[in-house]
């Protein structure tokens, strides 16, 4: 069984990473580079990045408009609560 505390700490690396990467892709967005794609964006959110993912979202205002990436999103989040309460039930 995962501890709490080993699960504190790879959502915390996995949100830093997160975070990172959606900063990154709305720097490329806003200078017209090329992008990271959507796919590893949810990705990355998906496995326990999901609160830096949402933070940096907010902050930069990235992907805030997107109603299909917000439903993305919003499953990413809701599967991880899931897993996470049945992991510790």
């Amino acid at each position: 069984m995962i501890t709490s505390s080993t699960l504190f700490y790879a959502y915390l690396i996995a949100s830093a990473f997160t975070a990172i990467l959606f900063i990154i892709d709305k720097k490329l967005a806003v200078s017209g580079s090329s992008r990271i794609s959507e796919k590893n964006l949810i990705m990355a959110s998906l496995l326990c990045g999901w609160p830096g993912g949402l933070l940096a979202m907010k902050l930069v205002r990235h992907k805030t408009k997107k109603i299909e990436f917000q439903v993305l999103m919003a499953l990413a989040i809701i599967a991880n609560i899931v897993l996470v309460v049945w992991a510790y039930r």
